[in-house]
């Protein structure tokens, strides 16, 4: 009587274990992140790569004056200087 019980119980366990494993999947298979609009953590990400360096996220040429607001007595590129990056860190 105790092997079939444990028998029972391993079968159940097994029976357990694919249906949450078929349960993941599907979840997976009809999760909202497939066709979804961006929300807000892509707009951070975006917001922290304009930050660093606007001109590579926007496709644009890098600027070739450098910025009459940043100190001349930093040496850098002229691109450089216009990298919200490289003044506010």
């Amino acid at each position: 009587m105790r092997a079939s019980y444990l028998t029972r119980t391993a079968d159940w366990l097994l029976l357990f274990a694919i249906i949450a494993a078929v349960h993941a999947s599907a979840l997976f298979l009809v999760s909202p992140a497939h066709g979804v609009e961006p929300g807000e953590a892509a707009e951070i990400s975006l917001g922290g790569k304009l930050y660093d360096n606007h001109w590579l996220v926007s496709g644009k040429q890098p600027p070739e004056d450098p910025n009459p607001l940043y100190p001349p007595e930093v040496k850098t590129t002229p691109a450089n200087t216009w990298r919200c990056v490289s003044c506010h860190g």
